[in-house]
């Protein structure tokens, strides 16, 4: 049975580069890490403002 992502690609499934082929393949899945984001010093008034908000999370 194939995924419903190789279902909507059709052919264009096998133009895919093999990571995001095996993230996709029918299944479960589960993807685990760490990713850091850096802002630059000008913007950490406005992202405390917008944590402040709600908007962003820490």
């Amino acid at each position: 049975m194939k995924s419903l992502i190789q279902q909507v690609l059709g052919a264009d499934w096998d133009a895919l580069p093999p990571a995001l082929q095996a993230h996709y393949h029918f299944g479960t899945t589960s993807d685990t890490g760490r990713m850091d984001i850096e802002y630059p010093r000008f913007m950490q008034p406005f992202l405390h403002l917008l944590g402040l908000c709600g908007v962003l999370v820490n």
